[in-house]
């Protein structure tokens, strides 16, 4: 990381209107490597003032000191990729870290930063209901604020039974149960936050359709229109004008996975008959011209979302 430090000085240069950012993110690969001076001078280059500053970090690859420095330089949100709390399954993941170490990892940060958020990924091979209810009242007891929630995805190529479909909504139905019973309420597919303070403000930037900018190897941007892709250099390989329509169907997708649902400005994409047969199955609730997703309804998202838009 520390290579191309010049490399993200010169790109955050490069950026305008610096002051109007409400969120940086350093995530990807594993940020937590990164030396402290590093991120000092990257930060050192914006105006902090009610910035949400979050880092991503690995149990194995950060301590107690790194913390300290992290957060002495800006850093106001740390996310650890825990993914399991069990070892074997840890293994089965490919990560190198304990649960052991993981548990101190998250006490540590519970200590030094407001917001912690620690990932974990259900659904995993010869995983139970009732081993992931253990797991996740496990992880409860941490008392944190966000949770990100994962269904485990693996390549085709992988010769590995995971649930079937109708296991996968059990999964799914059991682990929004579990949250709402514990104040800890879903505000996207996947994370879940105690109240709107704690929310992923960064993440919830992609969503709602707001402008964003990628700055290193293989980042994506959405900028004034723009979609862009950068190659394994960090330098812009792709450089698209999307058209109104195009971003907009984007912005109605995202915004469907959030509790904040769509409004009317995208409406027009779809037909108002289509709209009222999914409030009357049970799947969306229209309030105030804006359409949520409701609990049945995240469970089919992806068949819903292709109804309204086809």
């Amino acid at each position: 990381f520390d290579d191309l430090k010049e490399f993200y000085l010169k790109k955050i240069d490069e950026i305008d209107n610096k002051k109007n950012i409400t969120s940086i993110y350093f995530g990807g690969g594993t940020p937590s490597l990164m030396s402290v001076s590093m991120v000092e001078a990257i930060l050192n280059k914006f105006d902090l003032n009610g910035v949400e500053v979050t880092l991503e970090a690995n149990p194995e690859t950060i301590d107690k000191e790194k913390m300290l420095g992290f957060k002495r330089v800006g850093v106001n949100r740390l996310s650890i990729g825990v993914q399991s709390l069990k070892d074997e399954d840890l293994k089965f993941l490919g990560r190198i870290h304990s649960v052991k170490r993981a548990i101190d990892t998250i006490e540590k940060a519970k200590s030094i930063f407001d917001k912690v958020t620690i990932d974990l990924i259900y659904g995993r091979p010869n995983q139970s209901l009732k081993a992931w209810e253990e797991e996740l009242c496990e992880a409860l007891k941490f008392d944190l604020k966000h949770f990100s929630l994962y269904q485990l995805s693996i390549d085709n190529d992988w010769d590995i039974i995971l649930p079937d479909d109708d296991m996968l909504a059990d999964f799914y139905s059991l682990t929004n149960d579990i949250m709402k019973s514990n104040g800890i309420n879903r505000y996207e597919v996947s994370n879940y936050a105690k109240d709107k303070e704690n929310q992923s403000r960064h993440n919830l930037t992609y969503w709602l359709g707001h402008d964003y900018l990628g700055i290193g190897p293989k980042a994506h941007s959405r900028y004034k229109n723009y979609e862009m892709e950068n190659d394994e250099f960090g330098e812009v390989l792709i450089k698209n004008k999307l058209s109104k329509k195009d971003r907009d169907i984007e912005i109605f997708l995202t915004s469907l996975r959030t509790i904040y649902g769509v409004d009317e400005r995208y409406h027009y994409l779809t037909t108002a008959f289509k709209i009222e047969e999914m409030v009357k199955k049970g799947f969306l609730l229209k309030s105030k011209n804006v359409i949520k997703v409701t609990d049945n309804g995240f469970l089919l998202l992806d068949s819903i979302s292709s109804f309204l838009l086809s």
